[in-house]
């Protein structure tokens, strides 16, 4: 049987590449959040984080339950990380395919919008935001 000292180069190296995919996977979303609400004041900053939060905890918990039910021996634990892995592919493919979908619609125009196009779109976003504002919707009591 092999020991622990035997393997703990590899278990380190495992270890590295976990390290490396949480990076690659927690910090754009962590930025992209943060950017999102940077702006924002008061409640619906503090909800947004508290849903981050609660989501990234709920998550970590459940994937260490589903995982010890799931993959109870060796055998099970080869299948479940099959499957994951199946389904991580998949899920790059239709990620990929979608931004190439996006990607062709905004191909055909070769100059970004210019400030000209961009004010009467903002300014009928804030009217409609004040209009919505007055009749009472999106307030947090």
């Amino acid at each position: 049987t092999a020991t622990f000292w035997k393997e703990r180069r590899v278990l380190l190296m495992w270890l590295v590449f976990y390290g490396i995919g949480l990076g690659l996977t927690h910090t754009p979303a962590s930025l992209l959040l943060a950017d999102a609400v940077e702006h924002e004041r008061g409640r619906a900053k503090e909800a947004v984080n508290a849903i981050w939060n609660t989501m990234w905890e709920a998550g970590g918990s459940l994937g260490f339950l589903l995982g010890g039910l799931l993959a109870e021996d060796y055998g099970r634990q080869l299948q479940l990380f099959g499957s994951y892995s199946v389904c991580c592919v998949l899920s790059a493919a239709l990620m990929l395919t979608l931004a190439g979908v996006g990607w062709i619609f905004t191909a055909s125009r070769k100059e970004p919008l210019s400030t000209k196009e961009i004010m009467p779109m903002a300014r009928d976003c804030k009217s409609e935001l004040l209009a919505d504002q007055r009749k009472g919707y999106g307030t947090v009591s």
